[in-house]
C-alpha cells in the first residue's frame, strides 16, 4: 500500500507541476461585450426579489417566535 501512495503522490506532483501554471492565468475579459449593456434595471429587479424573500422569511420567523412564546 505504501508503494501505491508513493507513486500516486509523485503522479499528482508531476501533473500539478505541468498544469499548475495555467491556474494562475488571467480570466477572460468580457468588458467589450458588457460595456454597452445597462444592468441597473436587472440588478434592481433581483434586489427586489431578494428583499421580498427576506421579508417573508422575517415574517415567518417572527410568527414562530410569537407562537413559541404563547405555547410557554
Amino acid at each position: 500500500m505504501k508503494f501505491f501512495t508513493k507513486y500516486l503522490a509523485l503522479f499528482f506532483g508531476f501533473v500539478s507541476m505541468i498544469f499548475g501554471g495555467t491556474a494562475f492565468a488571467d480570466p477572460p475579459d468580457f468588458s467589450t461585450l458588457t460595456d454597452a449593456v445597462d444592468f441597473s434595471t436587472v440588478t434592481a429587479a433581483i434586489l427586489l426579489v431578494f428583499a421580498a424573500v427576506a421579508t417573508v422569511y422575517i415574517l415567518m420567523r417572527g410568527g414562530e417566535m410569537i407562537l413559541a412564546k404563547i405555547r410557554r
